[in-house]
C-alpha cells in the first residue's frame, strides 16, 4: 500500500511538473522567437525602403548595424538582394562570399510578405525573412540573422528544468514516502498482530 501510494503520488506530481516545465519552455522559446521576428521585420521593411529610394542603375544593400533585439543586443546581419531571375545583385560580408541561391530558399520564396522562418543551410541554422523591394517588381531582399543564441538558451533552459525536475521528483519521493509511512504507523502495527494472530499467537493484542 505504502508503495503504491507514493507510487501514485509521484506520478501526478511528474505528469503535472513536465506539463508545467514544458509550457514554460514553449512560452519562452515563443517569445524570444518572437522577439527576434520582430526585430528582423522591423529591419526587413526599413531596408527595402532605403534601397527603393536608393535606386539608381543597381540597387545595393544599406550598410547598417544588424537587427538589435532589446535584450539580445546586436547580430550579424545576413542579407542577399535578388533580381526577378534570381540573380545576386548584392550581399553583405557575413555570408563569406557564399550566398544561398534563391532556389534554396524554398519555403520562404513561396510566400513573400515579410513572413519569418527557419532557414537551414549547411551548418548554418537562421531566421530570416524575405520582403520585395518596392518600385522594383521581382526585386527581393532576404534579411536573416543567426539562431545560434535563441538555440543555446533553450538549450540551458532544458538542461536547467531538467536538473529541478529531477531534483523535485526526489524531494517528492521522500517527503511522500516519510509521510505515508507516519500515516500508516497504526495500520502497520495492526497487521503485525494479525499475522502473528494468523500464526496461532494467540496472546497478540490490538
Amino acid at each position: 500500500f505504502r508503495s503504491r501510494f507514493v507510487g501514485a503520488i509521484s506520478l501526478v506530481i511528474l505528469v503535472t511538473l513536465a506539463v508545467a516545465f514544458a509550457a514554460v519552455f514553449q512560452f519562452v522559446k515563443t517569445s524570444q522567437e518572437r522577439q527576434l521576428d520582430d526585430a528582423l521585420q522591423r529591419e526587413a521593411r526599413q531596408e527595402v525602403s532605403e534601397i527603393s529610394v536608393g535606386g539608381g542603375e543597381r540597387l545595393r544593400i544599406v550598410p547598417r548595424l544588424s537587427p538589435q533585439p532589446d535584450d539580445i543586443g546586436p547580430m550579424t546581419k545576413y542579407a542577399v538582394l535578388y533580381d526577378e531571375s534570381g540573380q545576386v545583385l548584392d550581399v553583405t560580408a557575413a555570408w563569406k562570399g557564399r550566398p544561398p541561391k534563391f532556389d534554396e530558399l524554398t519555403p520562404l520564396k513561396d510566400d513573400i510578405e515579410a513572413s519569418v522562418g527557419d532557414l537551414e543551410l549547411g551548418d548554418q541554422r537562421l531566421r530570416a525573412v524575405i520582403i520585395e523591394v518596392p518600385n522594383y517588381s521581382g526585386r527581393v531582399l532576404l534579411l536573416a540573422a543567426s539562431r545560434t543564441d535563441l538555440d543555446d538558451e533553450s538549450q540551458y533552459l532544458i538542461r536547467v528544468m531538467g536538473f529541478v525536475f529531477m531534483f523535485a521528483i526526489l524531494v517528492t519521493i521522500v517527503l511522500t514516502s516519510g509521510v505515508v509511512r507516519q500515516l500508516t504507523q497504526v495500520h502497520a502495527r495492526i497487521a503485525m498482530v494479525a499475522r502473528r494472530v494468523s500464526a496461532k499467537d494467540l496472546t497478540a493484542r490490538v
